[in-house]
């Protein structure tokens, strides 16, 4: 066999190889499903095999699974997912085939109330649809479809109620759209002030520098910045001064300086003793 027809036996092979896999996530039976999902999630961290698995289908087979597959599938489509999102060349084809919004029904809705099993599982589908989100917000062309997608309403969800290693990555998603001026107003609608300020009081330490850029960017603007001393955000933030991560300090200090330009805020700043903490 010459080389070049070499070669492309060998893509051909793979294609096959990998839409029987395929099928069986599509159309076996649940514990079949399971057992496939784990296949692919191994074989998707390397990347020798990203593209012959994107071309087989394993973008929409896996945005299959976590819509209406079975809960001890999720977590392992969601890695597909997560390791081809880490690859720029496929966000198109993912964001096409509906991973945003199938990822956004794992936080929203996931049976968190099931088996311990089930719910153990469901915690690790949670944090890899994040991951997904969080590769996905990171580009601008993708950004609105992360916000159209939902994911702002669930992100705010898995901070108020979700397990800690979500809300880290949680907090990642929104402070990726608060860069976007154009997203605040739906985030302030969503609840995502006080649910930060909720992360700065008693969440993970990895989680706070990102809730505190959240509340930076709202402050920064005359029609958020009531909301945020509202929200409880002075306290929080002198808190994270006083007693935080190092890296969410810097973020908890440009919310204070925000608050701190506006006369009528003033009182509040420093009832909160940030002077102090600032000293």
């Amino acid at each position: 066999i010459a080389p070049s027809m070499s070669a492309t036996w060998m893509q051909w092979w793979q294609l096959v190889r990998w839409r029987r896999v395929l099928c069986v996530l599509q159309t076996g039976p649940d514990d079949a499903k399971a057992n496939a999902a784990c296949v692919l999630a191994h074989c998707s961290e390397d990347e020798r095999h990203l593209d012959a698995m994107v071309a087989a289908g394993a973008l929409e087979a896996c945005v299959g699974v976590l819509q209406t597959g079975p809960d001890d599938a999720k977590a392992n489509a969601a890695c597909v997912l997560i390791n081809c999102s880490e690859d720029e060349r496929h966000l198109d084809a993912m964001v096409a085939a509906g991973a945003l919004e199938a990822c956004v029904g794992v936080l929203q809705t996931g049976p968190d109330g099931a088996k311990a099993n089930a719910a153990r599982v469901l915690i690790h589908a949670k944090v890899n649809a994040a991951r997904v989100l969080i590769n996905c917000s990171e580009h601008e062309r993708h950004l609105d479809a992360v916000v159209a997608a939902g994911a702002l309403e669930a992100c705010v969800g898995v901070l108020q109620t979700g397990p800690d290693d979500a809300k880290v990555n949680a907090a990642r998603v929104l402070a990726h759209c608060s860069e976007d001026e154009r997203h605040l107003d739906a985030m302030v609608a969503a609840g995502a002030l006080e649910a930060c300020v909720g992360v700065l009081q008693t969440g993970p330490d990895d989680a706070k520098a990102n809730s505190a850029g959240v509340l930076a960017h709202c402050s920064e603007h005359e029609r958020h910045v009531d909301a945020v001393v509202a929200a409880g955000a002075v306290e929080a933030c002198v808190g994270v001064l006083q007693t935080g991560p190092d890296g969410a300090k810097a973020n908890a200090a440009r919310v204070l300086i925000h608050c701190s330009e506006h006369e009528r805020h003033l009182d509040a700043v420093v009832a909160a003793g940030a002077l102090e903490a600032c000293v």
